[in-house]
């Protein structure tokens, strides 16, 4: 019986010895601390993940003749006049426009060619592969997204004349993106 109630009195004075923090203010300042970093951490810095739906609403964004959704979200307050435009332009147009374009998992934007160079940046969700075939015939495959050290471009420029067209890559819910053109539509 010895044994067994000295084990039973070293067990219980380990659990009387833990201090008590109300005399602690050291210890009762870091728990403190401790508590209001997390409650900071997981609240104020939480940033709620946005779906595809909630940014069409958002942006009212429209369906778009290519695929997709978009709206225009600038146009320059400069026009240019006719006389002053590539061959094939007809009329006059601002001097560039910009719009927002949002494609979902299994959407794409069609094969088409537009006459000036369209510049894609790249904003929220997930990677977006470009493809454009050059006039001379060219394949290019190119990355718009977020991961800069995978080889992806937060900005791409699509050359005017080539047919080019997008679509979200594997496993991407969503990828929204801006398109700006000069001159603009």
């Amino acid at each position: 019986g010895r044994l067994t109630s000295g084990m039973s009195r070293a067990y219980h004075t380990n659990i009387i010895n833990f201090p008590d923090l109300r005399h602690n203010k050291l210890l009762l300042y870091f728990f403190f601390f401790l508590f209001f970093f997390f409650f900071f951490f997981f609240f104020f810095f939480y940033v709620h993940a946005l779906s595809a739906q909630e940014i069409i609403r958002h942006y009212d964004l429209m369906p778009h003749v290519e695929g997709g959704h978009y709206r225009r979200v600038w146009c320059s307050t400069q026009d240019l006049q006719p006389e002053s435009l590539p061959c094939g332009i007809c009329g006059s147009r601002p001097c560039s426009t910009s719009i927002l374009y949002l494609l979902q998992a299994g959407e794409r934007s069609r094969l088409h060619r537009i006459r000036q160079d369209e510049l894609w940046h790249f904003h929220l969700g997930g990677p977006l592969r470009l493809y454009c075939l050059t006039p001379d015939g060219r394949e290019l495959d190119r990355v718009l997204g977020a991961d800069i050290l995978a080889g992806q471009h937060l900005l791409l420029p699509m050359p005017g004349g080539c047919w080019f067209g997008a679509e979200p890559c594997p496993g991407t819910a969503f990828s929204l993106v801006s398109c700006t053109v000069a001159p603009g539509f």
